[in-house]
């Protein structure tokens, strides 16, 4: 039997029944009787007897039925005003029922009057009215607020002080899993046993009360709920109705899933840091442990990527005995991406590098060839690559799109050595590249950079610049490879300050000291 033909075999009560068109198709003796209606109201629309500040929450609730196929007021308690046959008000709890029979969408409801009918305004005092008049606006107030929030999806439970339950709506019936008549007026501790942390709170720690003293605004608790362990975050508001009596409302809305997920999103990204810095301490045993120190000549190097792992890198060593090949290059894009394509790079280099005849120009082509055939993520790498004479001084360079490298000879200043020689490589495998050519003196210097030096973003978003750069160097007047590279890091890290590391920062510095002369005699 449907819920629809029980509403009909109610006989003690008020019962009326609608179809989906809003036209009243049933209505019991007791119905009749108790609202003073006849039964020329079978047929007419529903409306009649719904006050009309309840049409629009009626005519939403019904209509999201007819298109969902659910009703969260359904089976459920709502107070409300009834239009009687003489005009008249009646405050009513309805139990609403909404069902499909025969292909048809019915919504029944037992009434049940809970205070009497107001009178005719005609037959109450100039007194009585305002009085009447406001009561009659705070109930209609108060039943579209349970309308409101019977169709929200946060379990709502309105409370006093001692816990006690004096409403609640259909999304709290269905957390709890009991029928709404046996939830009011029972003890909220009872019917929601909740642990904090973790752990089973104990009676003096109780925390239902410590939510209804108002000490935690919104606090999350675990609580077994129907079988289930489940986790739920509560919100919880206080107000008064008068001095001595204090109302509690408390929003429940059950997070178990978001929670797990934010553990394992947790977990993971904690396990990604991790993996993350093994990539990067693999990443930097790449680069030269120790830096090759030799009567001819003096270097150092320093690589402080932006993230765990970056696209910079420097190398160098010896292709033949007195050959020494050093390269600084700089990877599009960041992270592990820039970091993978870097490793390639970098490992091609020496491999074409030993082979190279000292020929830096050469040892690029073939690099970019073979990276551009095999690029599906259209990276590119810019690249200075050098091959120092020990003996001879003669420095053989390419230049691939890099940044412009500082030389100074001896008792001379800073300046840009402002020649390129082709592209960055990874772009078209048919390029060629060019080399120039610089005869070191003792005491020339060369310093090669990448642009997270000079495009460094200080505080007030402004660069480094090359400007500064070169000023620095100039304003300093060091000396060996090492305090240059310390000290230019130093300065960029002091221009930083607290702003965010954009991009990495690499450095290698080559001082010439030539070839010491051996007297026999």
């Amino acid at each position: 039997m449907n819920k629809i033909d029980e509403l009909k075999k109610i006989q003690d009560a008020p019962v009326v029944i609608s179809d989906r068109s809003g036209l009243v198709v049933y209505a019991n003796p007791c119905f009749f009787k108790t609202y003073q209606w006849t039964e020329e109201l079978i047929g007419s629309s529903l409306n009649r007897i719904i006050p009309t500040a309840f049409h629009d929450s009626h005519n939403m609730g019904f209509s999201r039925f007819l298109v969902t196929g659910k009703s969260r007021i359904s089976d459920h308690v709502v107070e409300a005003a009834v239009v009687m046959g003489d005009g008249r008000r009646r405050w009513t709890r309805h139990l609403i029922v909404v069902e499909k029979v025969d292909d048809n969408f019915l919504i029944g409801a037992k009434l049940i009057p809970v205070d009497q009918a107001l009178a005719p305004p005609s037959s109450l005092s100039e007194s009585q009215v305002p009085l009447l008049s406001v009561i009659d606006e705070l109930r209609e107030t108060i039943g579209k607020m349970e309308v409101a929030l019977s169709e929200i999806e946060d379990a709502i439970i309105w409370t006093d002080g001692t816990g006690e339950i004096r409403w609640c709506n259909k999304a709290f019936d269905n957390l709890v899993g009991r029928s709404h008549l046996s939830i009011l007026g029972s003890d909220l501790s009872e019917l929601l046993p909740l642990k904090a942390q973790g752990i089973s709170v104990d009676s003096t720690e109780e925390p239902i009360q410590q939510l209804l003293a108002s000490e935690y605004n919104r606090r999350e608790f675990e609580a077994e709920l129907q079988g289930k362990l489940e986790i739920l975050e509560i919100s919880c508001s206080e107000f008064s109705l008068s001095d001595s009596q204090k109302s509690v409302i408390l929003a429940l809305r059950v997070v178990t899933q978001q929670r797990r997920m934010a553990d394992a999103l947790a977990a993971s990204r904690k396990r990604m840091e991790e993996e993350l810095q093994i990539g990067r301490e693999i990443q930097m045993s790449l680069l030269p442990a120790t830096l090759s120190e030799e009567p001819e000549f003096s270097l150092c190097a320093l690589c402080e990527p932006a993230f765990e792992v970056g696209g910079d890198f420097y190398d160098h060593y010896f292709i033949r005995k007195n050959q020494l090949c050093f390269c600084v290059g700089d990877v599009s894009g960041k992270g592990v991406p820039a970091a993978l394509f870097m490793a390639v790079a970098k490992t091609m280099l020496r491999d074409h590098a030993y082979g190279g005849k000292n020929r830096t120009a050469e040892i690029v082509r073939q690099v970019n060839q073979q990276i551009s055939v095999h690029n599906p993520a259209s990276m590119f790498c810019s690249l200075f690559i050098a091959i120092l004479d020990i003996k001879s001084g003669l420095l053989v360079y390419t230049n691939a799109g890099h940044n412009p490298p500082f030389f100074k000879e001896n008792e001379g200043s800073y300046e840009l050595i402002k020649d390129k020689h082709g592209p960055v490589i990874g772009v078209s495998d048919e390029i060629v590249y060019d080399e120039g050519r610089i005869q070191m003196k003792p005491g020339d210097t060369i310093l090669v950079y990448t642009d997270g030096v000079t495009e460094a973003i200080g505080p007030n978003d402004d660069f480094y610049t090359v400007e500064r750069f070169r000023d620095f160097l100039e304003g300093e007047k060091l000396g060996e490879p090492p305090a240059v590279v310390s000290a230019v890091a130093d300065d960029v890290r002091r221009f930083k300050g607290k702003a965010h590391q954009a991009d990495d920062i690499t450095l290698i510095c080559l001082q010439y000291r030539g070839q010491e002369l051996e007297y026999q005699i």
